[in-house]
């Protein structure tokens, strides 16, 4: 799956997460860039809600809209934006989390206008997920099937852990999230 041709420029692929973190996700996306010989690949992501990314070949490049692009980590995470965000890279493949605003609530520990239109390194966000301690097995499988096998994993993991006190306010994050679809 994401295997590029000759020529190609980009690839993605989108996996749905476990049943049970459906309510707290929109998706596992993976992206595949390679120019080759060509100048680097450039894209631009639309305003979108938290993510977390794993670089697991080669690296990136990205900001927050007219911001000056700059190296991002290889594990890094992005905050919930509204303006659009260029990222860029010569060759790289990255899989993705794509939390929801109620998945923000049940899976970090800090509030989300913390990381409004920002982009860190993934050690840096608080969370009940342990964003770190999977990258060495995420790097490892390299493949976008195991990779979402492993993000279930961890977030399963989190949720178990968290209970249900971890989110007080989910009906009302339901209901807001609910009128905005």
């Amino acid at each position: 799956m994401l295997a590029l041709a000759a020529g190609d420029v980009s690839a993605s692929c989108f996996i749905a997460p476990h049943p049970r973190l459906k309510p707290y996700l929109s998706t596992y996306y993976f992206t595949a860039m390679d120019s080759g010989d060509g100048p680097e690949v450039l894209d631009w992501l639309t305003p979108e809600w938290a993510s977390v990314r794993y670089a697991y070949h080669g690296a990136t490049r990205g900001s927050i809209h007219t911001q000056p692009m700059v190296d991002v980590p290889r594990v890094h995470f992005v905050g919930p934006t509204t303006l659009a965000s260029p990222f860029a890279s010569h060759s790289a493949r990255i899989a993705s989390i794509g939390f929801l605003p109620l998945g923000w609530c049940r899976f970090m520990a800090e509030p989300a206008s913390h990381w409004a239109n920002r982009v860190g390194p993934a050690q840096d966000v608080r969370s009940h997920a342990r964003f770190m301690d999977y990258w060495p097995a995420i790097e490892a499988a390299g493949e976008p099937r195991a990779i979402a096998a492993i993000f279930d994993a961890m977030l399963l993991d989190a949720l178990d852990r968290a209970g249900d006190a971890a989110c007080a306010e989910e009906a009302l994050i339901t209901a807001a999230h609910a009128a905005l679809i």
